[in-house]
């Protein structure tokens, strides 16, 4: 039978956080790294939930890692018409371009004000009916945004507007920071030292991926390496290129800029830096392969990790890629929470969780 993808859930409200409370907790003590990465961009409220699953974890120190390794492509989409029989979505753009986020400067002031004010001119054309909600909880992060233009870069302003606008108190790294560090080194020279085995063991754990999941698709989750190929990104004129053995120096790595691409980059964050992290639904998917890449070339046992996403709609529009401002922040923290205390799973109505097998179970039989 084909193994089924955890998916992200269906209903509205509904999150997902997998194991269940009990398991997720009991390989967790006060002196273990509990972690969560993502990109700094407007992403949909259903990603919050990890950080906020990070957030409401009672022990375990905490971090956030802010992935800036990735090309510079902010827009979003805004109810533009909340009418039930012809919902209407228009995309607000404000920047796209090739290079990276690691060193973007902060646009000025008047471009981020004319970029929000497209989106509440919008808001405010749309149908009122479900919309005034949304209004106001943009506002609150228009004005978080605006008082934070000043900024050097523009990681920066997009890390510390979303930090506020959900009252987070975890520290928080940006992931071109951490690279520079000799864990990094450390993780690089081995690959770099063994690149055959490693293109064998990453290439065969795709093949049987691939197979399990009955997957045609050529180059998913991942591409295979090549002949001579490095699982990292190289940045030449700012711009990322695929990594050849032959064209670096592994001694001279300090001196390049290289990013890990994304199945290197959980690699390093579990072997490097959480004891236990929490993913997404997509990358909760793939560290089938992670695992083991781990055991046959690093030799260890695969640290644990988690899953915790939601689904969250606005009234008449099916869509959950609909950036996490439009949405509460308390609401949202609080179905978390609810999850996260003890006792109280069990008795929340509506389905706030469900385990993989009954999510399985539920495509089976359809």
């Amino acid at each position: 039978m084909k193994k089924k993808l955890l998916k992200p859930p269906s209903s509205n409200g509904e999150i997902i956080i997998l194991p269940d409370r009990v398991s997720f907790l009991g390989g967790v003590t006060r002196a273990h790294t509990i972690g969560v990465a993502h990109q700094p961009h407007f992403f949909h409220p259903g990603i919050a939930v990890k950080f906020l699953t990070l957030e409401a974890a009672p022990r375990g120190k905490k971090e956030i890692v802010f992935l800036d390794a990735e090309s510079v492509r902010l827009g979003v989409k805004i109810p533009a018409r909340c009418s039930p029989r012809v919902p209407e979505l228009r995309a607000v753009e404000f920047i796209n371009t090739e290079r990276l986020m690691y060193d973007y400067p902060a646009p000025s002031e008047n471009s981020f004000s004319q970029f929000l004010g497209r989106i509440e001119a919008v808001l405010r054309e749309a149908s009122p009916r479900g919309l005034k909600e949304c209004i106001s909880n943009f506002l609150t992060f228009k004005e978080i945004v605006m008082a934070r233009t000043g900024r050097k870069l523009l990681r920066e302003i997009l890390a510390e507007s979303f930090i506020e606008y959900y009252g987070l108190q975890m520290p928080y790294h940006f992931l071109s920071e951490i690279l520079r560090g000799d864990e990094f080194h450390d993780l690089f020279s081995r690959i770099y030292a063994d690149h055959k085995k490693f293109s064998d063991v990453f290439n065969s754990a795709l093949d049987e991926y691939r197979k399990e999941f009955r997957f045609r698709y050529r180059n998913f989750p991942f591409p295979r390496l090549g002949e001579d190929e490095l699982p990292f990104w190289v940045v030449r004129d700012g711009v990322r290129a695929r990594c050849f053995k032959k064209e670096v120096d592994a001694g001279g790595i300090k001196n390049l800029v290289i990013f890990p691409r994304a199945t290197t980059l959980t690699l390093f964050l579990r072997l490097y830096r959480f004891d236990f992290f929490i993913h997404g639904v997509g990358g909760w998917n793939y560290e089938w392969i992670q695992d083991r890449i781990i055991e046959r070339f690093f030799k260890k046992t695969p640290p644990p990790y988690a899953a915790a996403s939601g689904t969250f709609l606005l009234d008449s529009l099916a869509d959950r890629e609909l950036p996490y401002f439009l949405f509460s922040p308390r609401e949202i923290r609080q179905r978390v929470r609810e999850f996260m205390s003890p006792g109280q799973s069990a008795k929340i109505k509506g389905g706030i969780t469900k385990s993989i097998d009954q999510q399985q179970n539920t495509e089976n039989n359809k």
